[in-house]
């Protein structure tokens, strides 16, 4: 069957969303719930902060690793595993709940469920799933479902810590209830989620037998693919425009002089609303286009544009709030669309489908480790510094944004053209063939 016509894989790709979403919950529930975990361990917030730093630390250093093996194993039984091994870890989170070491190894243990091979196997079996002439579209529903599970998660535990008038047992029941989820997402794998590694890379042309083998020399000719880099160039952009979104919130309250109200409800909207609108959105007008490199690139400049005039607006003028919250909305959902589809940007720059792990790696140690670690500290230093003149601290805050935009911008466009370049060697060799 051409797989042009084929179905839209709701069922698989539904059941990675579930996965993914429900395996990162429980190491951020604190997001949430923070005052509750506080009384419930009983450690103070440095403590708690320190549980989400050696969960990051663990993560990133078995980043490349578990690349290595996702690459090596069956997707599959990696997914079954890793989320599987969630709810043990949350058990015993909630059983020794005042035993502070213990806590420490449970998050240790979250950052190799979650990360490891987990995270590159989940973004691999979306590319598996979406098929050459689906990644945009799929990446794009993952995005939307992977954000709507994740926020209909979180209000099932906040539902469940109101019905205990203690804290502690409150908390206790909120997290353990993450954990079933990971067990509902362990089922729903086990069920919808079929590995095609084979059928895979038989459409590719490759030997099944070769693709099981992990090779270093593998590994070195990533390295030295420009587009790969290319490709982590501009995800570091577009993923770093996103986090620093929640900078906004000061802003709005600081500089155009917002209430907390509809700051708060403004960040909702921000946050997810856009991420379930965009990531749809996002996908189908990449697959229209016919290149996801070219959606981000166009969604880049129209962020640094839309930033810009944000950076342009008058304070204490009339239906400014107003204003600046349709313009922030926008960017937003235009971010989104962005973020939904930056991944399928790893079939234009023609990386190999049996080497899709390795590659989730290398490019996550640039585009996602990297804006986590330093644009907090950044934006943190410039509200610090500047906190008697705010509007100076997001004066230097756009201009960062605008040019982490614009040079993300160039490395899409680099790997459009360079696709299309090679694609056309490719038909002129066939041709003389």
């Amino acid at each position: 069957m051409n797989e042009g016509k084929k179905k839209f894989p709701w069922l698989p790709m539904f059941a990675l969303a579930f996965a993914y979403a429900t395996a990162f919950n429980p190491p951020y529930i604190r997001y949430f719930l923070y005052d509750s975990m506080i009384e419930a361990m009983g450690c103070s917030n440095v403590q708690l902060s320190f549980l989400t730093t050696v969960s990051v630390i663990t993560a990133f250093i078995n980043s490349i690793p578990g690349g290595w093996v996702a690459d090596r194993f069956n997707t599959k039984k990696i997914l079954l595993i890793s989320l599987g091994a969630n709810f043990p870890a949350i058990l015993l989170s909630v059983i020794f709940i005042k035993v502070y070491w213990v806590q420490v190894i449970v998050w240790g243990i979250f950052g190799c469920t979650t990360g490891f091979a987990f995270w590159p196997a989940v973004l691999k079996g979306i590319r598996i799933v979406g098929g050459e002439n689906n990644q945009s579209t799929t990446f794009g529903m993952f995005e939307a479902t992977q954000g709507l599970v994740a926020t209909v998660g979180n209000m099932i535990a906040v539902g469940v810590f109101a019905k205990f008038a203690n804290q502690i047992w409150g908390y206790r029941a909120a997290h353990f209830s993450m954990g079933i989820l990971c067990l509902i997402g362990v089922v729903l794998i086990a069920i919808f989620y079929k590995d095609e590694m084979g059928t895979v890379a038989a459409e590719a042309g490759e030997e099944q037998s070769e693709e099981g083998k992990f090779k270093v020399k593998d590994t070195l000719e990533l390295l030295k693919n420009p587009s790969l880099w290319l490709v982590a160039v501009t995800l570091c952009g577009v993923y770093g425009l996103y986090i620093c979104q929640s900078y906004m919130t000061p802003y709005f309250t600081g500089v155009l002089g917002a209430s907390l109200t509809i700051t708060g409800v403004f960040a909702i909207m921000r946050d997810y609303g856009t991420k379930v609108v965009g990531g749809p959105i996002g996908g189908l007008i990449a697959k229209k286009i016919g290149s996801p490199s070219l959606l981000n690139a166009i969604c880049l400049v129209v962020c640094a544009g839309f930033i810009f005039t944000i950076s342009r607006i008058k304070t204490g003028g009339e239906n400014v709030v107003t204003f600046a919250i349709i313009f922030v909305l926008v960017n937003a959902l235009v971010c989104c669309m962005a973020k939904a589809t930056m991944w399928a940007t790893m079939d234009e720059a023609n990386i190999p489908m049996h080497l899709t792990g390795t590659a989730i790696s290398i490019v996550t140690l640039i585009a996602i480790y990297v804006p986590d670690a330093v644009m907090p500290l950044v934006n943190g230093w410039l509200l610090d510094t500047f906190a008697d003149d705010l509007p100076k601290a997001y004066s230097n805050y756009f201009t960062i944004l605008i040019s982490m935009a614009f040079i993300a911008a160039l490395a899409a466009i680099s790997i459009f053209v360079r696709h299309k370049k090679l694609k056309k060697k490719k038909l002129q060799t066939s041709a003389k063939e």
